[in-house]
């Protein structure tokens, strides 16, 4: 099984955690994807308890996933979080949550416990650029290179 990657960016000295743009698809997904409960599609993001379809495309580097079934879901590594507040930000019509609280059209905001897991979701429509942080106010996207988290993917 796969998780989120959600340690600091070393790289660029940024305190964000990262549910990142789904650029990498190691298991190859294509067309429709059709997921059962809990099965991953691209890296790090699964299926919500009812499963999940979607299709996505790829311009200029942004991934665009859309969701016509189900919900998406991202493990955040409790061990990558410090307690306080978060935010979540995304672009598209997608309605989103942290953990079990209700959907909500982004930027949505929680207070985490740090050393728990926590969960990032989204419901039907489209989304893309996906950024979890520390902190009340959603920030630009914040780019990383691709590698560190494509090893970071590949570890678990």
């Amino acid at each position: 099984m796969r998780r989120l990657w959600t340690r600091m960016c070393s790289t660029c000295n940024s305190r964000r955690c990262r549910c990142s743009n789904p650029t990498i698809n190691q298991r190859q997904v294509s067309g429709s994807v059709v997921l059962t409960a809990g099965q991953y599609g691209h890296d790090r993001w699964k299926a919500g308890t009812g499963g999940c379809t979607y299709t996505f495309s790829t311009t200029n580097n942004v991934t665009t996933i859309t969701i016509s079934a189900g919900t998406l879901v991202q493990v955040v590594e409790g061990g990558s979080l410090l307690s306080g507040s978060y935010t979540f930000s995304w672009t598209g019509t997608a309605q989103g949550r942290i953990n079990a609280a209700a959907f909500a059209v982004g930027p949505v905001t929680a207070t985490l416990t740090g050393g728990t897991n926590a969960s990032v979701e989204f419901s039907t429509g489209t989304f893309s650029l996906a950024q979890l942080e520390a902190g009340t106010n959603a920030t630009p996207f914040d780019i990383r290179d691709r590698w560190p988290v494509r090893h970071a993917v590949q570890r678990l």
